[in-house]
């Protein structure tokens, strides 16, 4: 249940991780997009600012030209001093035009630019009088209107007028950087935070999956610690530990049939601890019970590592002998015998008669192999006890007493 907790727990913290990733990257690309955006606009702004104050700028050098160029003729009478005024004159409509469209968007300097025209127009309108008058009636009869000063303060007004343009356009430029580089700090801001909590998320979602991990295969660990105890609560013998009667069934079918397959000898020992219910009534059964952990581990210690031993049942032992023929399994029999008769048990010793049993042509099946195994210890109960009976000297089943009578022989 714990492990599917977990799991359960990974499954949706991982997707939500994920989508929060996502939707953290996607709003710091929506984000940084529209900074970026904004940014462009702003930087065409300030380039449209800087256009705007180079038109005001050379529309000023132009009307000092023009304005150069008539004082230089009205004093020389040269001709060749009104090429910058012919130039400037040319210039001039083409500038206060470029100006209109570049001002467009701007009421306050749409104003300044109707003043303008109108200041240019009468300026360069006095130049041209200047100029005629120098032709017509000579440097005198120009000199004595450029006196006037109404052309100066035409120029002034003009001066004055781009002034107020350009610190105009100037506030507007440090109004649109200011912008621009605002627009790039939290573009990179965003781009910082979003990387950081990308960061994080992605750090967390971790922590959590091998939290999760980590857990799962706690529990997988435990659950298979718990197989193995219901696996070997299946298979072995709550008090001795040796296989039990149900896994000796399997195993001695599964020998019998490698046996029947590759033609090798199989025996099987059958053992029974000798008058153990009077050891029982005598010692109790805690005592019993001693004796028989004894006995497994005898068994467990003296029989090969390929030989299965088991609890029959009761104080009953079996043991599989794959690949033993009957001098073999006679052999471990009688080892069996000696140990347990050695051995230390609360109260007094005991011993155990042991029939022996081994596969033979004769023999139909593993029924037979065990009833076999059965007469044998039944034979040896007969013949006193502690020792050891062979199959083969059991001449015909009617030899035997009928298997439920051993209990009173022992």
């Amino acid at each position: 249940m714990a492990a599917r907790r977990a799991g359960r727990r990974t499954a949706v913290t991982v997707p939500i991780g994920f989508f929060a990733g996502l939707l953290i990257l996607a709003a710091v690309g929506v984000v940084s997009y529209r900074n970026t955006l904004h940014q462009d606009a702003s930087s065409s702004r300030v380039e449209h600012t800087y256009r705007v104050r180079e038109q005001l700028n050379a529309l000023r050098t132009a009307m000092s030209d023009a304005e150069t160029g008539q004082r230089g003729y009205i004093i020389t009478g040269d001709e060749t001093y009104l090429e910058p005024y012919w130039a400037a004159a040319s210039y001039v409509h083409r500038g206060l035009a470029s100006l209109r469209r570049l001002t467009a968007d701007n009421r306050r300097q749409q104003r300044h630019l109707d003043a303008l025209e109108r200041v240019v127009r009468r300026k360069i309108a006095l130049i041209d009088l200047a100029v005629r008058t120098q032709r017509a009636q000579g440097g005198a009869a120009a000199e004595r209107l450029v006196r006037t000063r109404r052309g100066q303060k035409a120029m002034d007004e003009i001066r004055r007028l781009l002034s107020a343009m350009d610190a105009e356009e100037g506030r507007r430029l440090r109004s649109r950087e200011s912008e621009a580089h605002e627009s790039a700090r939290q573009t990179r801001l965003v781009i910082v935070l979003g990387g950081v909590l990308a960061v994080v998320f992605a750090a967390c979602a971790l922590l959590v999956i091998e939290r999760d991990s980590r857990a799962r295969h706690r529990y997988e660990q435990q659950l298979r610690e718990a197989n193995e105890r219901l696996k070997e609560l299946a298979t072995k013998d709550g008090l001795t530990g040796l296989n039990n009667h149900r896994t000796l069934q399997e195993r001695l079918a599964q020998e019998w049939e490698r046996a029947e397959r590759y033609g090798s000898p199989l025996s099987f020992l059958l053992l029974d601890v000798d008058r153990f219910k009077d050891y029982n009534d005598t010692f109790g059964h805690p005592a019993g019970d001693e004796v028989l952990r004894t006995v497994a581990s005898i068994l467990t210690a003296t029989v090969r590592e390929a030989d299965i031993p088991a609890r029959y049942g009761g104080e009953e032992f079996a043991v599989i002998l794959p690949d033993n023929g009957h001098h073999g399994a006679a052999r471990a029999a009688e080892r069996l015998c000696r140990a347990i008769e050695s051995a230390s048990c609360p109260g007094r010793g005991v011993t155990a008669s042991i029939g022996v049993a081994t596969r033979s042509g004769a023999t139909g099946g593993t029924a037979d192999l065990v009833t076999a195994a059965d007469r044998a210890l039944y034979r040896a109960k007969r013949q006193g006890r502690n020792r050891v009976a062979h199959d083969r000297e059991c001449a015909t089943l009617a030899e035997a007493e009928p298997v439920v009578e051993r209990e009173a022989a022992a």
